[in-house]
């Protein structure tokens, strides 16, 4: 006989069953969400309190996105915000500018000569050394930056040979092998202060200010000689805006080693003083009048053009006249800091020679570079006459009185270590 009964319990046991699933899975969902929710507000308590931000937010944060951008903003090509923006809302009669067609015909014939010789590159870089630094001087297509960046500086063969090194720095950062590096608060915090008003870093533990940790952060634990100096961050940013995180921290190694600057940010800088010592020689010789009133009101290089070389002028000149320097130096090396220096300040000798007191010399140099024409400025910083042999000739000179030896050269020496 067939029992009803039986089939009844069998089908509620099922039923049973299939809701212990169901309630399980739905505890489970509900408490991933509460987890999630607790995280993200934690996070967003981090991202809009002035509370240390640590290591374990930053990694934290890759799993959840934030969007705290300008929604009401307008941005430039290169993403700032626009600082004409409020000018313009103001004057609703103004019609945004928009390229001119000649404009963007010159670019596209310019982009069309850059992919001409990109394929033969390295035939350019040995054998029409001279025609390819004229064509850079001229600048280098935004859409080529990075690519010819890695090129002409020769990122690309230093990453050859340790292909898996980023990687594996970024694992043991996110794994916490690493320890902690002393300069470590000192990149959290610079992330806030770089490039504040750029979509890519404007977001506290956003996309563009972890890559931003992550590469400063490998860079110092692997250089642990220079490790991290204010500065970088802003240097490391122009990287990140042309190229991967994984080519920015290649770039930041290639720009410290094989043009020898991380001379500059070692304890004391050494590099840095060499540098100035340079500088004023050239002054000296090229720019005697300026050199002449700079020197008689005591305004050293130490003073004003620290900050020029350790930033490679991203403190005080635009990104994009910035980008134009880079494109230079990469190719030409650390002569082009040289000449930009010389050029800011050929370009402020009338203000500066016209001033009559020590403060009256500050205040002309305060804002040397506020109306900067980039054009201008390479036309005049490009005129003087520099060469490597000259450059190498003062390097001899600075190392031999820093060995104690009479140059006759002192009184520049001791400018340096003002």
């Amino acid at each position: 006989m067939f029992h009803y009964q039986s089939i009844d319990f069998i089908f509620l046991e099922i039923l049973s069953s299939l809701l212990e699933l169901v309630l399980s899975r739905h505890n489970r969902l509900r408490n991933k969400k509460n987890k999630d929710e607790t995280k993200e507000k934690k996070l967003k308590e981090i991202i809009t309190s002035d509370s240390q931000i640590k290591r374990e937010n930053i990694i934290e944060a890759e799993s959840i996105s934030f969007n705290n951008t300008f929604k009401n903003l307008k941005y430039d090509e290169y993403g700032f915000v626009d600082k004409n923006d409020s000018k313009k809302k103001e004057d609703n009669s103004e019609e945004e500018k928009a390229p001119s067609l000649i404009d963007m015909q010159k670019e596209n014939a310019k982009l069309k000569e850059w992919l001409k010789i990109t394929p033969y590159f390295e035939n350019y870089m040995t054998k029409n050394r001279n025609k390819l630094k004229l064509k850079i001087r001229k600048g280098i297509p935004d859409s080529l930056r990075g690519e010819i960046w890695m090129k002409i500086s020769g990122a690309d063969k230093l990453k050859q040979g340790k292909k898996n090194l980023y990687n594996e720095l970024v694992t043991k950062i996110n794994q916490n092998e690493i320890l902690k590096i002393p300069e470590e608060d000192i990149i959290i915090k610079d992330m806030n202060r770089t490039f504040p008003k750029n979509l890519m870093f404007m977001n506290k533990l956003g996309d563009g200010q972890r890559k931003l940790f992550r590469v400063l952060s490998c860079f110092s634990s692997y250089n642990q000689k220079v490790g991290y100096v204010q500065g970088m961050s802003f240097i490391t940013a122009f990287f990140l805006s042309y190229l991967s995180e994984e080519n920015a921290f290649w770039m930041l190694l290639n720009y410290m080693k094989n043009y020898g600057l991380q001379d500059l940010y070692y304890r004391e800088f050494p590099g840095l003083k060499k540098s100035l010592f340079i500088l004023l020689k050239f002054m000296k010789k090229l720019l005697p009048d300026i050199y002449d009133v700079l020197t008689k009101n005591e305004i050293y290089p130490t003073i004003y053009a620290s900050s020029w070389y350790l930033t490679c002028f991203t403190n005080i000149l635009s990104f994009e006249q910035v980008l134009r320097i880079m494109d230079c130096f990469f190719f030409e090396g650390i002569k082009i800091l040289h000449r930009i220096s010389l050029g800011i300040l050929a370009l402020n000798r009338d203000n500066i020679l016209k001033s009559k007191t020590a403060a009256d010399v500050m205040g002309a140099m305060k804002n040397m570079t506020e109306h900067i024409d980039i054009e201008e400025l390479f036309k005049v910083s490009f005129g003087f006459s520099i060469s490597k042999k000259q450059i190498a000739k003062y390097e001899e000179l600075y190392n031999d009185l820093k060995n104690g030896r009479k140059t006759g050269d002192e009184d520049i020496m001791n400018q340096v270590n003002c």
